[in-house]
């Protein structure tokens, strides 16, 4: 980088002894993770289950000292809120810059009992009695031929929990795969994978970001809504700088999507000229794809071991998919992208003579608030439910929930036997097949099934997990949810805890900033903020999204 260049070096010398230095080259900054409530709640969902929840990768060193860029006491690296105030006078204030806490100290309070406030050696004494999930993992699980990697499990927007959409597939001995990729989609990987070394906390993926950006085949975007596509550009840039000048990159995609590669390959290299783009209504399960096309397809299938690549078009917007694809080892995978319950995703997942072994499919809404997901043209978690049951999928894994809850979804037997979609009609016959083995029906007493295991009666043979960033999903896996679902609802009830009262203190400490601000400078009296205070006041507050305890 620029830092390690003698003539920067030299250069920045030159300026007077006076000067402030804030450094951000990161061979001199040390690579921490500032989202430390993320880390946290990941820390709290390891301690249950390693191998699924993956710890994201950082350090607390830097590769270089600071010393060998330029020496000096004005000379500092860069932090996480770390300001200079020009006025009243020039200083450099580093009071709200955070203790970052590494993942090994967040796991080890997790294992400790101690990562909330209020837990004790009780409730570590506790855990200790339980059976420990992690050591009842087969060695065999390690070796899985299908593992789903959620990198993003939020909708439309970022939040301190969840990113937004984006999957990967890493396929051993042939390539990746990546299912959607919103904004910030190379820094999770980066902090999934391991970047420059291989992250150690991740027992699913054995390579490191830069192997899995070389060993890319596959890029698919479901539909053209920027939390599904926005992280594309940044990833395929990688892509055209990391991967062999000979590898070339199926990109499977709306029309849209190759205009606007092309619009922006004229201000930043996206590797174009080695891309093979096919427009994901050529490959609808009633298509006739021309020559051309089926070339590219057939090299794609190649490149990946796989025997089938479908689409069909889905019930969001203009030009939304889902995808199907069929490995020659026998798993299957398919892929909702975002959409209502409807018939041509049922077809999708019944096409072929294999069930999906894994059906990912959106439930962005809790089933209260099944007029929104009609209005934004989204599925509830009990809809997703009832349309794996609907394509006989062995298992299903959730995924892009709203941003408003963190708790864990629940669904109702009843509003599963109530799922209609057009030209199919109810999937209430489909529910009864796989209840013909004798398991209970729940219909007996019509309250709120909110335990998996209650429902995993009803459902029969089909596991259920839902999703959560930087994580590993194989077949066991999913199976295995079950057994950690109730551990994995007290962290996310514990968590909405912490956050409440930590916006709490928050708000508390932001009414004592006019006693003292930024350390020793005293703050520039506003004549005007008494009046802007009362009119604030005057006004309705526009309320902040909150995770939903419900």
């Amino acid at each position: 980088g620029v830092a390690t260049d003698k003539r920067y070096r030299d250069w920045a010398a030159r300026f007077p002894k006076h000067v402030q230095h804030i450094v951000s080259a990161p061979e001199l900054v040390a690579d921490g993770n500032a989202f430390q409530r993320h880390l946290r709640i990941q820390a709290a969902m390891t301690a249950i289950d390693a191998q699924t929840y993956v710890l994201p990768q950082s350090s607390h060193v830097p590769d270089l000292s600071l010393g060998s860029f330029l020496e000096g006491a004005n000379v500092v690296a860069a932090q996480s809120q770390l300001r200079y105030e020009v006025e009243p006078r020039p200083l450099l204030v580093t009071d709200d810059v955070p203790l970052l806490k590494t993942p090994e100290d967040m796991l080890a309070s997790a294992k400790l009992g101690t990562l909330y406030t209020g837990e004790s050696s009780a409730s570590s004494a506790a855990a200790e009695d339980e059976p420990a999930v992690n050591q009842d993992i087969a060695e065999s699980d390690m070796a899985e031929p299908l593992v789903v990697c959620p990198i993003g499990t939020g909708s439309s927007v970022p939040s301190i929990y969840r990113n937004v959409s984006a999957n990967i597939v890493d396929i051993p001995s042939y390539g990746g795969m990546v299912l959607d990729c919103g904004e910030s989609t190379v820094s999770q990987l980066k902090r999934f994978l391991g970047h420059p070394t291989r992250n150690e906390h991740n027992r699913r993926i054995p390579k490191t970001y830069t192997q899995f950006i070389q060993s890319l085949r596959l890029l698919y975007i479901s539909h053209m809504h920027a939390d599904h596509h926005l992280g594309a550009i940044q990833l395929l840039h990688e892509w055209a700088r990391l991967a062999p000048s000979t590898n070339r990159l199926t990109v499977l995609a709306p029309a849209r999507f190759l205009s606007w590669l092309r619009d922006f390959s004229g201000v930043q290299d996206v590797g174009l000229q080695r891309i093979d783009f096919i427009n994901c209504h050529d490959l609808r399960l009633d298509a006739s794809p021309a020559g051309h096309v089926r070339r590219r397809v057939d090299a794609a299938k190649r490149s990946l071991g796989l025997t089938d690549m479908v689409t069909c078009s889905v019930v969001h917007c203009p030009w939304a998919y889902g995808v199907s694809l069929t490995h020659a080892s026998g798993w299957r995978v398919v892929y909702s992208g975002d959409t209502r319950p409807c018939t041509n995703l049922v077809a999708l997942g019944r096409h072929g003579t294999c069930r999906p072994t894994v059906l990912l499919h959106e439930a962005t809404h809790s089933d209260d608030l099944l007029e929104d997901a009609i209005a934004k043209r989204h599925t509830t978690v009990s809809e997703a439910v009832a349309m794996a049951v609907a394509m006989r999928a062995e298992n299903l894994l959730l995924t892009h929930f709203s941003q408003r809850c963190l708790t864990l979804p629940k669904w109702d037997p009843k509003n599963v036997r109530a799922v209609s979609v057009p030209r199919f009609g109810a999937l209430v016959p489909a529910i009864s097949a796989a209840t013909a083995n004798g398991s209970g029906d729940g219909s007996g007493d019509g309250e709120m099934v909110s335990e998996y295991e209650d429902m995993q009666q009803i459902l029969g043979p089909l596991n259920i997990a839902a999703a959560f960033d930087l994580s590993a999903y194989s077949p066991a896996d999913i199976a295995r949810y079950r057994r950690n679902s109730a551990s994995l609802r007290q962290v996310m009830r514990k968590e909405i805890s912490a956050l409440a009262a930590e916006e709490a203190e928050s708000t508390a400490n932001s009414d004592d900033e006019d006693d003292s601000h930024g350390g020793d400078a005293p703050k520039k009296p506003n004549p005007n903020q008494k009046k802007q205070k009362q009119k604030r006041q005057k006004q309705p507050t526009k309320q902040t999204a909150k995770p939903n305890p419900k």
